[in-house]
């Protein structure tokens, strides 16, 4: 079965799956280019389409995981560091609250000793 795709003076005779006529018409005249074949991998690199696309997905799926478990480390040491910064305050007022009783204390006692 032939199917004829023309494209102003240039058309494409499509004969089967993996090759294609290709011819061009000049006024009257028709010149045969020849044939196209599909190749079903790259030149050079031996891998077909679909490897390629496994391929894609798969370091695509890596990145997306990688790029998670930076932000769940992220976020586990901004919250660690969170709590370190409550503690550090806690221990803060703490020592203030530690401070002023012991002032209080010194000016009792030398209140009392005065006395």
């Amino acid at each position: 079965m032939l199917f004829r795709y023309c494209f102003s003076q240039f058309c494409v005779v499509k004969r089967s799956r993996e090759t294609v006529s290709v011819q061009v018409y000049v006024a009257n005249l028709t010149f045969d280019l020849g044939y196209l074949e599909y190749a079903a991998s790259l030149p050079g690199r031996g891998l077909s389409v679909t490897e390629l696309i496994i391929i894609g997905v798969v370091v695509g799926a890596a990145a997306i995981i990688i790029l998670i478990v930076i932000v769940v480390v992220v976020v586990k040491l901004k919250r660690k560091s969170t709590a370190q910064e409550r503690a550090l305050r806690r221990l803060q007022r703490q020592y203030t609250a530690l401070e002023h009783s012991v002032r209080d204390g010194c000016k009792q006692g030398l209140i009392s000793s005065l006395q």
